[in-house]
């Protein structure tokens, strides 16, 4: 008897004790504040700075406000200048404007619950010294999306007063990409350019964004996020849609070698179509003797692709001697990858067959244009095709 009485009130003082440590457990994880982390500074001039962050943790009480506090002293806080970002957790990025140029400033992230206020480590950065302002940018939309590449570009309608030195895409697999992850260079100066991203992982998704850089520092346009393609091979089997012989489009011819007699000469050939149309297009018109195609010559068209697809078609460009070219295809004025050769012989004299990278659905321009010196450049048909 002595034995089982002693037993029960060893399990009482057990279960007691279980609850009671459940209880302060309870108690302390309700009673925490949240986890938040100050990343990077993402720019900064003479007098702004753009600053990444992350809420990790909300704990049990949602985050209710985030963002960045600034001070010209160490360790900021709530009660000097800040900025809101929004609730919850995730990433965000925070700016500052109207700071004083040569200066430097200490930052650091903040959250707050309903049990108070967390800070990120601290970071510190100088305003410049140099007059003007950051560049105005904007992102051109996304096109050609594959397994390992995308089209997009930048359109740079400001320098802010000094030079643009460089410009480009910057991407990463994180939200905000700056120009210490992947870029690429498109030279200088204010104006639009293309750009083509690549060597890309196949179904991963990429957050993209246009930079340009003047003496003031870099700014960034509007970020597109996008996945790849599950593979370089359609997704799925694509359909035959329709076929053009090309009688009803048009080109824009330069210049083409002619016969005198004597030698070659360059003189303009033009008509009316710009270009010779008939079973295919080609040029020069074969009823011009003694000619070759010398530079740059295309065909260009409008296509509606009701879903995403590819087009593909049979040229020759012979030359003797010579393998055919491969031209370029750009859609909506972006040039996209080689095409990849489906058929026919690479061989000069001999048609070949390529395809196209993935054209999303909408309305497209697409221009298919050869650059060399040759007999002929000549496409016999296109076949357009939807998944």
């Amino acid at each position: 008897m002595t034995f089982k009485l002693s037993l029960f009130i060893f399990l009482i003082i057990s279960i007691t004790s279980c609850e009671k440590n459940d209880l302060s457990w309870d108690l302390e994880k309700k009673s925490m504040t949240p986890s938040v982390e100050t990343l990077r500074i993402i720019s900064y001039n003479n007098s702004e700075t753009s600053v990444l962050s992350e809420v990790m943790m909300d704990q049990t009480e949602k985050v209710i406000q985030r963002g960045i506090c600034l001070s010209l002293d160490a360790t900021p806080t709530i009660s000097n200048r800040v900025t809101i970002d929004g609730l919850g957790t995730g990433q965000y990025e925070s700016r500052f404007s109207n700071l004083d140029p040569n200066t430097t400033y200490f930052v650091r992230a903040y959250a707050i619950n309903k049990n108070g206020v967390s800070y990120g480590q601290q970071l510190d950065f100088k305003t410049t010294n140099v007059a003007g302002t950051l560049p105005i940018i904007s992102t051109l939309p996304l096109s050609n999306i594959t397994a390992s590449s995308v089209n997009s570009g930048g359109d740079i309608t400001s320098n802010g007063g000094s030079a643009i030195t460089r410009r480009g895409i910057c991407w990463s697999t994180i939200l905000n990409p700056t120009v210490s992850d992947n870029t690429t260079s498109n030279g200088s100066g204010t104006g639009s350019y293309t750009s083509i991203v690549s060597n890309l992982s196949a179904n991963t998704t990429y957050h993209l964004r246009a930079y340009a850089t003047n003496s003031i520092g870099t700014t960034y346009g509007n970020q597109f996020s996008f996945s790849t393609l599950s593979s370089s091979s359609p997704p799925t089997i694509a359909s035959l849609i329709g076929t053009d012989n090309c009688s009803s489009l048009s080109g824009v011819n330069s210049s083409y070698r002619r016969w005198n007699g004597s030698s070659y000469t360059y003189s303009p050939w033009t008509i009316s179509n710009s270009g010779y149309s008939g079973s295919c297009w080609l040029a020069p018109d074969p009823s011009l003797t003694g000619t070759g195609a010398i530079g740059t010559h295309y065909v260009q068209f409008n296509k509606t692709f009701s879903d995403s697809g590819y087009i593909e078609f049979w040229l020759n460009t012979s030359n003797p001697g010579y393998n055919n070219i491969y031209p370029t295809i750009y859609i909506d004025g972006v040039a996209q990858n080689t095409p990849v050769k489906i058929g026919g012989q690479l061989s000069s004299f001999y048609f070949m067959q390529v395809r196209s990278e993935i054209i999303l659905s909408g309305i497209h321009s697409i221009k298919i244009e050869f650059n060399g010196n040759y007999y002929i450049f000549k496409i016999d048909e296109i076949d357009y095709f939807e998944y």
